[in-house]
């Protein structure tokens, strides 16, 4: 009897941990993988929107806001939360939480600006996403 229970506590050892361990990791990839989805959301709406606005005025504002001027779109953080926002509509739109950063730069040249977009977001445990993209302006 006593052989029997120490196998068995030799075997289901091994059995365990293996087992916990692949319970932790399925919920670290599942707030991983949320987080790369609304990251990846957000930056397909910002770019487009420049896309749709490309001979327009776009512009960083000092708190570090994406402003789109025709359309009077604002794109901002907002605690750990991107918004956008129409104030012409008084609308606002949550497009990404659980962000850690969001930058937006524009690099002016003599011939088309490029717009430099950076999303930085973690969910839960999950891993840190980082995403950019870059959008060139055609004056032309």
């Amino acid at each position: 009897m006593m052989v029997t229970v120490t196998i068995l506590i030799v075997v289901m050892t091994p059995v365990s941990l293996l087992f916990t361990s692949s319970y932790k990791n399925f919920f670290i990839e599942e707030d991983t993988v949320k987080a790369q989805e609304q990251a990846r959301y957000a930056m397909e709406t910002i770019l487009t929107d420049l896309a749709r606005h490309n001979s327009g005025n776009i512009q960083i504002s000092p708190e570090g806001e994406l402003v789109i001027v025709p359309g009077s779109l604002v794109y901002e953080m907002d605690g750990n939360e991107i918004k956008k926002k129409n104030p012409s509509e008084l609308s606002e739109i949550i497009i990404c939480t659980d962000v850690k950063d969001f930058k937006v730069k524009i690099t002016s040249s003599l011939a088309d600006p490029l717009v430099e977009i950076e999303i930085e977001t973690q969910k839960g445990r999950g891993r840190k996403i980082n995403l950019k993209n870059a959008y060139r302006i055609k004056t032309n």
